[in-house]
């Protein structure tokens, strides 16, 4: 199961289906408030959205791949339904209960994505996101993959339009960061180098913190490490899904 990343949807994972596809069943889905997804209940968390899903298609157990909100919705459901997961793929995730750690860079980032939504100004604000969360604190969008910017841009303006961060998902009330290590399933943390420092962070806690991972940091990707290094993290990532 594929959990894509906030204001993206289901196509963001269009270079890793096909690939994937040959050796797995796998389940794509668009998260409340975006892509496809239709009526705004925000009163079920993401964990009791997922298990609803599973339970539809009658899969018992599956492995979880989510990148940033996906992988927070994904690292949430691992730990309340542990017996449903046999593996669990963190990508550019963030782990709640570790805000003490959020660094000047990344408490900057949604403040000015919420002023330009405040003025009305979904371009501006999309352009803020694709900032943060592509190029990252370093780069300029003239050293990034053009192309994949662009997808990233243009899905965020969509999703802005669409959904209005409406009915967003929403996560655990209980912090994830002291339930980690009871974490049993083999997990992969996957980051980018050139990603915002709050995210390398709680990357670098997930590796130290669950005793059964492989932690894996991409060079010159940012935080959407699948548009950036397409077959990279196809490649490690049928790696770790090997039985």
């Amino acid at each position: 199961m594929l959990l894509h990343a906030g204001l993206q949807d289901s196509r963001m994972w269009a270079q890793q289906v096909p690939v994937l596809a040959r050796r797995h069943h796998v389940i794509c889905l668009d998260l409340p408030g975006h892509g496809q997804s239709t009526g705004y209940d925000t009163t079920q968390a993401m964990q009791q959205v997922l298990l609803r899903v599973l339970d539809e298609l009658q899969v018992k157990q599956v492995a979880l791949v989510g990148i940033s909100l996906g992988g927070a919705c994904a690292l949430d459901f691992a730990l309340a339904h542990p017996e449903r997961v046999s593996k669990l793929a963190l990508v550019s995730t963030s782990v709640s209960g570790l805000e003490d750690r959020l660094d000047a860079q990344t408490k900057q980032v949604w403040p000015r994505i919420t002023t330009q939504l405040v003025r009305a100004d979904t371009a501006a604000a999309a352009e803020e996101f694709t900032r943060a969360w592509f190029d990252g604190p370093a780069r300029r969008p003239n050293q990034v993959n053009a192309r994949a910017r662009r997808l990233l841009y243009q899905t965020t303006l969509t999703t802005m339009r669409a959904h209005r961060l409406s009915g967003w998902p929403r996560l655990s009330s209980q912090p994830a960061a002291p339930q980690v290590a009871k974490l049993t399933v083999p997990v992969l943390v996957m980051v980018g180098q050139q990603d915002l420092p709050f995210i390398l962070a709680c990357g670098q806690y997930l590796q130290q913190t669950v005793a059964d991972q492989t932690g894996l940091v991409i060079a010159n990707a940012g935080h959407m490490v699948n548009l950036e290094a397409p077959a990279l993290f196809n490649r490690s990532l049928l790696a770790f899904l090997r039985p």
